[in-house]
């Protein structure tokens, strides 16, 4: 009985290496420098000029990094993020800050990334890449800038 529980351990740390190194792969495939290809919040167009604002976003080494103009000022916010590949859509949640996490989903798609979030206080994981007035979502495109 004992080798029973033991090889129960052994293959449940095989599934967990397994699903980490496909999370890992998933981390390693999206990374690279993008531009904005377009976005949307709650059904909507961003306001103003967030599309031109948005210099680049690059993906490395687990952040997510976003340089973009302020007033004539360029800026960069950067977000630790993780991957969960055993899930359909695959997930992602980008830390900004050590006190919030926020949930979110990609796709790759060749040179396009679609990431999409809940853009409430609440944060609730989006279920596909749409967004509305009601579920609140921003959806960015992003498309991956040749070598």
């Amino acid at each position: 009985m004992k080798y029973v529980f033991a090889a129960t351990l052994v293959l449940a740390g095989m599934t967990h290496a397994a699903d980490d190194a496909a999370s890992k792969k998933v981390l390693q495939e999206i990374e690279g420098v993008y531009t904005l290809a377009s976005a949307e919040r709650a059904g909507s167009a961003p306001p103003g000029n967030f599309i031109e604002d948005v210099q680049k976003v690059t993906i490395k080494d687990g952040k997510l990094i976003v340089n973009f103009k302020v007033d004539d000022k360029l800026e960069e916010k950067s977000a630790a993020i993780t991957i969960d590949a055993t899930q359909k859509p695959i997930q992602i949640n980008m830390v900004p800050d050590k006190d919030k996490t926020v949930p979110g989903i990609l796709q790759l798609d060749g040179d396009t990334l679609k990431i999409c979030w809940n853009d409430t206080p609440s944060g609730k994981r989006p279920a596909g890449f749409t967004t509305s007035k009601e579920d609140k979502n921003f959806m960015l495109v992003l498309k991956r800038e040749k070598k």
